[in-house]
């Protein structure tokens, strides 16, 4: 379970896509349950938190093992004071994609199979 924090204080972000590409809307959260080789986006708005070191963290302790010392540190940010460009520092837009569901009601069988033993 993957969190970004500032201390102790679990940091707010928006995960907008996953292995299957973009969700259709951002979902906020402060926690991230990830499986081994999976992939996940987010956007973290780091305007509140100018000057300070957010660490993101697995909290799981899959290798709590002394030969595996740090491994709940995945990553630092260390957040400046100045901010060069605004490009692109809007909210994150809402849909994010449009996606083709298949129906709720279905009124025909996409398959039949038949199980028999010979």
């Amino acid at each position: 379970m993957l969190s970004i924090l500032n201390g102790n204080t679990k940091v707010p972000f928006q995960v907008i896509g996953s292995d299957a590409g973009l969700m259709s809307e951002p979902v906020t959260t402060d926690q991230l349950t990830m499986a081994m080789a999976e992939r996940w986006e987010i956007v973290v708005d780091f305007a509140s938190y100018a000057n300070k070191t957010l660490t993101m963290k697995n909290a799981r302790d899959v290798f709590k093992d002394e030969d595996y010392a740090g491994t709940d540190r995945v990553m630092q940010f260390r957040v400046g004071t100045t901010v060069t460009s605004t490009t692109n520092n809007g909210a994150v837009p809402s849909p994010l994609a449009a996606l083709a569901l298949p129906p709720i009601v279905k009124t025909t069988v996409d398959r039949s199979f038949r199980f028999e033993r010979r």
